[in-house]
């Protein structure tokens, strides 16, 4: 839970920040490409790094977590690609946040 709460930090502290180059690791663009996340989602330039790694779901292994861009409204959220299960969770980006709220209530500003 501290490290969702941390990676939300991370983005409403960025909001400010101007378009960059993009770097994604190989097995997350491959991810969503195999997932169909790709034809949803786009990958946010608004961070540098582009995203972070870490063990986000305590098995040992290192997951990734990446700003997205839902394509159809261009709200931001975060996609957490699991390693282990090849899974993605979404927390944000127009998709309900646990307690209903959506990334158009304002968890985090901008585009």
């Amino acid at each position: 839970m501290k490290t969702g709460v941390w990676i939300i930090s991370i983005i409403v502290g960025a909001s400010s920040a101007s378009a960059q180059s993009l770097t994604v690791p190989e097995s997350v663009a491959e991810l969503f490409k195999t997932t169909g996340f790709d034809k949803r989602f786009d990958f946010s330039t608004r961070l540098e790094p582009s995203y972070l790694r870490g063990d986000f779901d305590g098995d040992g292994k290192t997951d990734v977590a990446i700003l997205v861009k839902q394509k159809s409204s261009g709200k931001i959220g975060i996609a957490v690609c699991h390693s282990a299960t090849k899974k993605i969770v979404l927390i944000g980006a127009g998709t309900s946040v646990g307690n209903g709220a959506t990334t158009s209530t304002g968890w985090t500003s901008g585009a």
